[in-house]
């Protein structure tokens, strides 16, 4: 009995960690905005959160969230309802013991490095909309540059791809299936 609660401790500071280790759904770089719970916009509004309507059309807020300091919620106690319930992609393969917490950690260590490599196309962090924006912008200058520049706007177009495409398979994937590089083994 005391070794199940020992193992159980062991796995809830593993998934901890983690969460605080990354950070991805609340600065911005997983997501423009987060999803307000029915009857939480009053809530969310005295916390002092601008209430704009979401890319679905629902009520949110906007991403990065000013309550993430250090990797954790300052308001983590009384934190909003998206915010209690979301779970990446890689968070619940931990949980399900798909992904070994290690390769999970190293997960987002090369999510970290994609977006860090990405923000040097930018002029500021690489939050969602920017790398959208700088995707529009960079397929416009493509199309009448000389060949240097197609070459150098093709490159950055690339990491922004790379970041979004590595984000989709390892934070935002929805389904249930694991990829094989992402087994505890490999």
């Amino acid at each position: 009995m005391k070794i199940r609660t020992i193992m159980q401790s062991r796995r809830m500071d593993d998934l901890s960690r983690l969460c605080t280790h990354c950070g991805l759904c609340c600065d911005g770089r997983l997501f423009d905005d987060a999803r307000i719970a029915e009857g939480e916009e009053p809530v969310v509004r005295a916390a002092g959160l601008e209430v704009v309507q979401g890319n679905d059309g629902r009520l949110a807020f906007q991403q990065p969230c000013h309550f993430l300091s250090d990797g954790c919620c300052t308001r983590y106690e009384t934190r909003f309802q998206v915010c209690r319930s979301f779970k990446c992609a890689l968070l619940r393969g931990v949980q399900r013991g798909e992904i070994a917490p290690a390769r999970a950690m190293a997960v987002v260590d090369e999510a970290k490095r994609l977006l860090d490599r990405a923000a040097h196309h930018l002029d500021g962090p690489a939050i969602c909309s920017a790398r959208r924006a700088k995707m529009r912008e960079l397929q416009e200058l493509e199309s009448g540059a000389d060949k240097p520049a197609r070459r150098a706007y093709a490159s950055a177009r690339l990491d922004l791809v790379a970041v979004r495409l590595f984000l989709d398979r390892h934070f935002r994937r929805r389904d249930r299936e694991v990829p094989k590089s992402d087994s505890p083994d490999g």
